[in-house]
């Protein structure tokens, strides 16, 4: 039977409080126990409608841990962009400031979600995008190498809910691009 083991993430964002990142890593947590506790149930489940039911389930809560995951591991206070995603950037966009800026208007639009930056190993190449819920949406062939959780639980113990733009903010100079490099 698949089960996944939590990982334990030892860091500190600046302007991030400690008890955010607790909450954050809680909700993390329970994604894992909600997917290791859902997969011996659609094992045994009999009645196909189920057995659908659950697979759908069971997606949302893996996605929830691997997005989770990527978007722990890119967190880290005072790191420089690297020159290989700046190409990217570059080839992509036509310069680092577009690619920033229309990642900015991704993850500023209205709604909950993911601010994803797809790299596309097809047409080699970046891509912007938007992903509403954990499983649905995602771009085929595509690694996702920077990711912000646009979740209010990833900021609500420090801003209000609607003080979307001042979390970015803090994201932004906690970028760990020495991760998103390694993804590239």
């Amino acid at each position: 039977m698949n089960t996944i083991q939590a990982r334990t993430f030892e860091f500190s964002v600046d302007g991030l409080s400690a008890k955010q990142l607790e909450v954050h890593m809680a909700l993390y947590n329970g994604y894992v126990t909600n997917f290791n506790t859902l997969m011996p149930q659609r094992a045994e489940a009999n009645d196909p409608r189920i057995h659908s039911e659950l697979t759908r389930r069971i997606a949302f809560e893996y996605n929830g841990i691997r997005l989770h995951e990527k978007y722990f591991e890119n967190l880290k206070s005072g790191t420089d962009v690297g020159a290989k995603f700046k190409h990217a950037a570059v080839m992509s966009f036509g310069s680092f400031d577009e690619w920033k800026a229309d990642f900015q208007k991704v993850t500023t639009m209205r709604g909950v979600g993911w601010g994803i930056v797809y790299y596309d190993k097809v047409s080699e190449s970046l891509i912007n995008t938007f992903v509403a819920d954990h499983e649905i949406g995602h771009l085929s062939t595509c690694e996702p190498v920077l990711v912000c959780d646009l979740w209010e639980h990833a900021f609500s113990v420090d801003f209000l809910p609607n003080e979307r733009a001042k979390y970015l903010e803090v994201f932004w100079k906690n970028i760990n691009w020495a991760t998103v490099e390694e993804r590239l």
